[in-house]
């Protein structure tokens, strides 16, 4: 083997475990977001189960707050005290060039009945706390 050829095998494996060592750092970041977004989740639905809806807006991203008045999210969160409970089945994140952009936690919401239906609950991070922002 040349010595061109040993060159441009150590730079390939250099550039693939490089890429690999940014996919472990996103995921790495992902699974360190995981926690506060869902807590942000849980008080937000808290809030909402609570009829706390003041708190439940300010819960929300600066794109709902600009396209929504309080009052427009009432009115628009109104069928909500059809939900009895709720619980947290997953996460999934997007990473653009190694940062965290947005997160979702999915969820599964009961009615009074015993219903049930599954939601993704989009999420960004604003001046480093997660915002809902559907």
């Amino acid at each position: 083997m040349g010595a061109g050829r040993i060159v441009v095998a150590v730079v390939a494996v250099l550039a693939c475990g490089g890429g690999g060592l940014l996919i472990m750092k996103a995921k790495h970041d992902a699974d360190q977001e995981q926690p506060p977004a869902e807590a942000a989740a849980r008080s937000y639905l808290d809030a909402m189960l609570a009829d706390r809806l003041p708190d439940a807006y300010a819960m929300t991203c600066t794109k709902i707050h600009e396209e929504m008045t309080p009052k427009q999210f009432e009115d628009y969160q109104s069928d909500r005290d059809q939900i009895a409970r709720y619980e947290v089945t997953g996460f999934d994140s997007s990473t653009s060039n190694g940062k965290l952009e947005s997160a979702a936690v999915h969820l599964r919401m009961y009615g009074h009945d015993g219903r049930f239906f599954d939601q993704r609950l989009p999420m960004t991070k604003e001046n480093g706390a997660w915002r809902i922002c559907q």
